[in-house]
């Protein structure tokens, strides 16, 4: 799934455009089960198909709840399991990620706990994989302010990676151009993509109309 996606929810606008209520942060790390890193990962994948992006694919207030509910099991489950585990790199990633999911679900506070959850683990694992893909979609999504910090976590991934080339990398990193407003290297960085990904009509357009003198708008822009 192509995760570097510019939509017009993409950076956090108010949820007050479709919902009543801003949740809380979960108390606690009671669960109903013990859970693994590698259950976190599924769940994370399984709620990716209704919070994986702002706004989330709620139907109503009760399905958001329902949500919710889901996801903050599944937080419960990530603290208790990070008391035993402190340092694992991938719970890290995981919860990091959850949180993104929350703050995606307008969850207060998610946010900060998911940037809080990043800066530990790149403290501690300055060449994490999964701490470094989680920083770049976490980053370029939730503000084009937040973009030099995605930059910054792909570009180490770029890295780490060689000799592979990782397309969404590489498209990641031409949001990041856009959203810095930096439009030749926006450019230069899409027209590279487009050599390993030809068939994306949508970035095609988007360079055209770069190259023609227009302007991609960012949501918070009048």
């Amino acid at each position: 799934m192509n995760i570097y996606i510019l939509t017009a929810f993409a950076f956090g606008l108010s949820s007050l455009t479709w919902s009543q209520s801003v949740l809380r942060l979960p108390e606690g790390n009671v669960t109903t089960k013990t859970v693994s890193v590698k259950d976190l990962q599924l769940k994370i994948g399984e709620l990716n198909r209704s919070i994986g992006r702002y706004p989330p694919l709620v139907s109503s207030e009760s399905d958001r709840m329902r949500v919710y509910e889901d996801w903050a099991n599944a937080i419960r489950g990530g603290r208790a399991l990070q008391e035993k585990t402190p340092e694992s790199e991938d719970l890290f990633a995981a919860l990091a990620d959850l949180y993104r999911q929350g703050h995606n679900l307008d969850v207060a506070g998610a946010g900060e706990e998911a940037d809080r959850q990043l800066q530990k683990c790149l403290k501690l694992f300055p060449n994490s994989l999964s701490c470094h893909r989680v920083a770049g979609y976490f980053y370029l999504a939730i503000h084009p302010s937040f973009a030099p910090k995605g930059e910054f976590s792909l570009r180490r991934l770029k890295v780490l990676l060689a000799p592979k080339v990782d397309s969404e990398v590489e498209r990641g990193l031409a949001f990041a151009q856009v959203y810095q407003g930096k439009k030749a290297e926006a450019i230069k960085q899409i027209d590279y993509y487009l050599t390993i990904q030809p068939d994306d009509k949508w970035m095609r357009s988007i360079v055209d109309d770069l190259r023609s003198g227009g302007e991609i708008k960012m949501p918070n822009q009048k």
